[in-house]
């Protein structure tokens, strides 16, 4: 299993963007990057390369969590990229996995299932399939 080196947080919520670096730290992430919108979210993409993604699939300001990935997928398609919502429905859960996001996670799922889900969406396709269920 290969733990990514860095991620980026795109949420524009302080206290879930802490919540979120505080899972990535425990699992090992060893730099961790935030942004508020999507804007300041593709420039740390850009500037940054972190290996990981973890995108609010509702940012208020600027273009969407769902544009946003298409965005950063037409830059990087291996980037691992995890859309993070309150809302799951099935229609967003496909939506955000057609457009390329590796897994979907529930923010009121606890901290412990959220670090065994994003374990296993990083994980080497040698141990298992990669995805997570929502």
């Amino acid at each position: 299993m290969a733990i990514p080196l860095s991620a980026l947080i795109l949420d524009d919520e302080a206290h879930i963007r802490l919540f979120v670096s505080q899972i990535l730290d425990q699992i090992g992430v060893k730099s961790i990057f935030e942004a508020a919108d999507a804007d300041e979210g593709l420039r740390l993409f850009s500037e940054r390369r972190p290996e990981l993604i973890w995108i609010d699939s509702q940012l208020v300001r600027g273009v969407s969590g769902l544009e946003t990935l298409k965005r950063i997928r037409a830059q990087d398609e291996y980037v691992y990229t995890v859309m993070f919502s309150g809302e799951a429905s099935s229609s967003s859960v496909m939506a955000a996995l057609d457009a390329g996001a590796d897994g979907f996670i529930r923010k009121d799922t606890s901290p412990a299932e959220i670090a065994r889900q994003l374990l296993e969406i990083v994980a080497d396709p040698e141990e298992g399939d990669g995805s997570a269920a929502p």
